[in-house]
């Protein structure tokens, strides 16, 4: 391990600001977002559907709550979703569309967290095929196109959620296609009825991942339109979206339909299996007072009633179980071994997309507790003993001692975050994607940490969103807004838009330093934070310990 992860904070204030082009004052001039210049309404499309009309905000053309697909409603509901109808006349997309009926969000209880994301969580309607699309210029050029698909595990969430999720920055600065999508979530995406209402609800499982490969279908017909290419579109998600996009690459209904991907904190192994989802879906039932003979009713039942009963059994499923056993009971995709063949890291599954280029990481202090209990920010090495034995037994003190020896500057809490927040399944992805094909792999690390709350919330799950989008400013809650968290923000999308370009994150004259593919013998890694610099496996020697594999 060598001096910049042993003096990870002292290295920080060492390390020279690595060059790059790029000067806030010049970009202040060419685009002010607080001085923003509005066209109502903006050029008209003609799409496969029809015509739409969008509007003009700081030279980027933007259009939002295009559908894509009819509506999954009445007898359509848990059915894989239908192309939409050409139809007559112009249709207005200026407002974001409807966002799936979800569970309410817990964490509006905690003040911290809530201000930290200052989400928007938009109207709820089963009707909620849509996506939005920013562009510099409605004409022939093929700009690449970037697909952001959403977090939230495959239950909640939405494309416009945070603010951090606005394309508008992002497509100024690289002169991409940005696009967003909705899809149904939960159990109006997942809930298997298969068994029950027969073939045509086969695919009731996973219709919420189909929805995704009709989005990306209705884009490669039309993006062309909207100044983009269809042959080099990049999916890129974080958490849940990471996931989904992660399924994408395993399902043969999405060969070719993308090109790149960017999987930012969801690299998870596995999926749902046939036989927890059906029993979810006999639990269910029994909490809506369904039998065989009446089942058919499902389809007539408030939205949420639905959604009230599917909170219900999980909560009855999981109670005092283990973080493993309650993620079998989740409303996920199932491999059911035709939609989806196989779980995420299979490398045959993988050779699907072995052509494709991904880029792949996670934030370092990941899952830190004190994100919403600012109070855990000051334990001490005991009350870290305490925290972590529960999981690890009478491995615990030997676990916390390889991460201090490692790491003897962090403070417990630090500690406490590492050791939870292990980087083992984005290795674990990185390595069956390298070795499923040619295409190559990029891994990075994200530490930088918030200024707010007196940098209380560390590197935690989500950090990264403002800066890939080149958002610090709109998400000053989160970066405050400040002239370093600016001028990252600046690198770090750019280097984004260089690897949907290329391929290849370091091809920008504003990117990151020089950023080596990721093999499995070396383990190369971006380590991002106030600088960024590369590093070979940088947690290797405790994250063994806490794997048990010492002495590897």
């Amino acid at each position: 391990m060598n001096a910049s992860r042993r003096n990870f904070n002292k290295l920080l204030a060492l390390i020279p600001t690595i060059p790059y082009i790029w000067s806030r004052d010049a970009e202040a001039k060419a685009y002010d977002s607080d001085k923003a210049l509005l066209t109502v309404p903006g050029p008209t499309i003609e799409t496969t559907d029809g015509k739409i009309s969008g509007y003009i905000r700081n030279g980027i053309h933007t259009f939002k709550g295009i559908p894509y697909a009819s509506s999954p409603t009445g007898e359509n509901r848990f059915k894989p979703a239908q192309r939409l109808k050409p139809r007559a006349g112009s249709r207005p997309s200026l407002a974001y569309g409807a966002v799936c009926p979800q569970a309410k969000r817990v964490d509006w209880k905690y003040e911290n967290i809530a201000f930290l994301f200052d989400w928007d969580e938009g109207y709820q309607d089963e009707n909620c095929l849509s996506l939005n699309i920013w562009t510099p210029s409605a004409d022939t050029y093929k700009r690449p196109v970037m697909v952001w698909i959403h977090g939230g595990y495959f239950e909640t969430g939405s494309s416009h959620e945070l603010p951090s999720y606005d394309g508008e920055r992002l497509s100024h600065r690289g002169d991409v296609v940005v696009v967003s999508v909705n899809h149904r979530l939960g159990l109006l995406g997942h809930l298997n009825l298969g068994d029950t209402l027969g073939e045509d609800y086969r695919s009731s499982a996973n219709v919420g991942v189909l929805d995704l490969i009709l989005a990306l279908e209705w884009i490669r017909d039309n993006i062309s339109q909207f100044g983009g290419n269809p042959n080099n579109i990049t999916l890129f998600g974080q958490s849940g979206g990471g996931y989904k996009i992660s399924t994408l690459m395993i399902m043969p209904l999405a060969k070719g339909l993308f090109h790149k991907a960017i999987v930012q904190s969801g690299s998870r192994p596995n999926l749902g299996t046939v036989e927890d989802s059906l029993f979810l879906t006999e639990q269910l039932l029994r909490e809506l007072s369904l039998t065989k003979a009446s089942v058919r009713k499902i389809q007539g039942i408030p939205t949420n009633a639905l959604i009230e009963a599917g909170v219900s059994i999980q909560k009855k499923i999981s109670d005092g179980k283990s973080k493993e056993y309650k993620d079998r009971f989740r409303w996920q995709p199932v491999v059911d071994e035709q939609d989806i063949p196989s779980h995420l890291f299979d490398t045959k599954a993988l050779a699907l997309s072995s052509h494709v280029p991904m880029l792949v990481g996670s934030t370092m202090h990941e899952w830190n507790p004190s994100v919403g209990d600012h109070s855990l920010a000051s334990i001490d090495m005991a009350k870290l003993h305490t925290y972590l034995h529960p999981r690890f037994g009478e491995r615990t003190s030997t676990i916390i001692d390889a991460y201090k020896r490692e790491n003897p500057l962090s403070t417990p809490i630090e500690l406490l975050s590492l050791i939870i927040s292990p980087r083992t399944h984005v290795i674990s992805h990185a390595e069956a994607k390298f070795h499923s094909g040619k295409a190559p792999v990029y891994m990075y690390w994200f530490g930088w940490r918030p200024p707010v709350f007196e940098g209380k919330p560390l590197a935690f799950h989500g950090v990264e969103l403002p800066f890939v989008f080149d958002n610090a400013s709109r998400a000053a809650s989160i970066t405050g807004g400040g002239s370093e968290a600016l001028e990252l923000a600046a690198r770090v999308s750019s280097s984004w838009v260089a690897f949907a370009r290329h391929g290849d994150p370091n091809l920008s004259g504003s990117a990151l330093s020089h950023w080596e593919r990721f093999t499995p013998s070396r383990g190369q890694t971006m380590v991002i934070s106030n600088n960024a610099w590369m590093e070979n496996d940088p947690d290797r020697k405790e994250r063994y310990v806490l794997e048990g594999r010492q002495g590897k």
